[in-house]
């Protein structure tokens, strides 16, 4: 078999973006297989970055599978191989004999098109390039492959609200980093569920967050809605969260790869709204957000 090994990042929406690059060149070969290096994920500052082996991943009703594994490499040792790698790469003569790629664009890469297994693949591949690439007409779910029972309830309590927003709030580690990729006001947010309130019903709001505070601030600010603010139980699964917000009737995003799963795995695009630029002061990634989704300019924190 040929292997296809991916160097798992960041959480859990980054690693499905990962995931399916590296799935997109497995599926260009014959006898090939993903194989997910979980090295990486020691470094992450991310209190929760999830698990991909929570979830079932299908296209076209068939079932992805792939194979996961964290080596306990020291974090000098990942870090002189990544200045390596650099090097070689920067060399045009040596960078034919590597047998790792790695992306230097936080969307599409056009050169991962060209990749063919055994290959390890590092960077973030965030665009819905690669998702388009599976078989034609490709119908891509998610499920998880042990929902707790606060997922049961609270996904039945969504479908039986009527119509309905999700809205994942990002803060956390945004805060940091708030004068490069940006931090979306609550303003942003109020003024696109005035939008959906103007020509929709809407009976319950649901908040995601990754700050309580922040998503009670939010709660307070939108008083005059029925609004709940969604507290998962510290034991659960990202994956959770992410799945309760694509079955809103209604998706207000943040600029986050979590947010952008949670919309992407919505049956109708027409109902997702994301911002626009994406960043603040960062390079656009090329071909992350559908054309279908509903573009709002955004409104960044100060």
């Amino acid at each position: 078999m040929k292997r296809v090994t991916a160097y798992l990042q960041g959480g859990i929406g980054n690693q499905l973006f990962i995931f399916f690059a590296a799935y997109s060149v497995a599926a260009r070969a014959k006898n090939s297989e993903v194989y997910l290096d979980k090295s990486l994920l020691s470094l992450s500052q991310m209190q929760h970055p999830g698990n991909l082996e929570d979830m079932e991943i299908k296209v076209n009703g068939q079932i992805l599978n792939f194979y996961s594994k964290r080596f306990k490499k020291p974090a000098l040792l990942i870090k002189t191989e990544r200045v390596f790698y650099k090097i070689v790469f920067a060399c045009k003569p040596l960078r034919r004999f590597l047998l790792q790629y790695r992306s230097r664009v936080f969307g599409f890469d056009p050169l991962v098109n060209s990749l063919r297994p055994p290959i390890s693949l590092l960077g973030y591949f965030q665009t819905y390039k690669y998702l388009a690439d599976m078989p034609s007409n490709s119908k891509i779910e998610i499920a998880l492959r042990n929902p707790s029972a606060w997922f049961n309830t609270a996904c039945s309590e969504i479908g039986q609200a009527g119509s309905t927003v999700g809205i994942h709030l990002r803060r956390g580690d945004y805060a940091a980093n708030k004068s490069t990729l940006g931090m979306l006001a609550d303003d942003y947010f109020i003024e696109v569920l005035s939008t959906i309130a103007s020509h929709e019903k809407v009976e319950k709001i649901y908040i995601f967050s990754d700050s309580l505070d922040s998503a009670e601030l939010l709660k307070k600010k939108i008083s005059n809605f029925n609004c709940e603010v969604v507290v998962p139980p510290a034991s659960v699964s990202p994956a959770e969260s992410l799945l309760l917000i694509s079955r809103c009737t209604f998706k207000i995003i943040s600029n986050s790869t979590f947010s952008w799963w949670s919309a992407y795995l919505s049956k109708n695009p027409s109902t997702i709204f994301a911002p626009i630029p994406w960043y603040l002061n960062h390079v656009e990634p090329e071909a992350l957000v559908p054309d279908e989704w509903r573009r709002v300019q955004s409104i960044w924190v100060e």
